[in-house]
């Protein structure tokens, strides 16, 4: 993980694409997300609320993941072009990364905290 990712403080969401992917072959970006909100910086207790990206009332992804709050996004895919987007947007992404949604954020939340920015 690079350091730009280690802004992640308590009570800010992380979103997973729920199928793995930021990109979705032929169909573009993917429009259903699991958004956990890493309260108290704990993740025991990780819950997760399904969000639908719609793309007709809001035509661009990194816009709408910073209205819902997203300060973070986990995926699979190991290229995003809208990387930079995501960037101006305040929003960290990790690619490369499968698995279970509550895996994947609760490895990340721990990764930060062994190092001391969620106390």
């Amino acid at each position: 993980m690079g350091s730009q990712n280690l802004r992640t403080k308590s009570g800010e969401k992380i979103a997973v694409p729920y199928y793995g992917a930021l990109v979705r072959p032929k169909s573009g970006f993917e429009s259903l997300y699991l958004v956990a909100d890493v309260a108290a910086g704990t993740t025991t207790a990780l819950q997760f609320e399904v969000c639908v990206w719609d793309k007709n009332r809001r035509p661009k992804i990194a816009e709408w993941l910073q209205e819902i709050g997203v300060k973070g996004v986990i995926c699979s895919d190991e290229k995003v072009e809208v990387e930079e987007l995501l960037a101006c947007e305040g929003i960290w992404l990790e690619k490369g990364k499968m698995g279970d949604a509550t895996d994947l954020v609760a490895m990340y939340v721990n990764s930060i905290k062994s190092i001391g920015n969620i106390n």
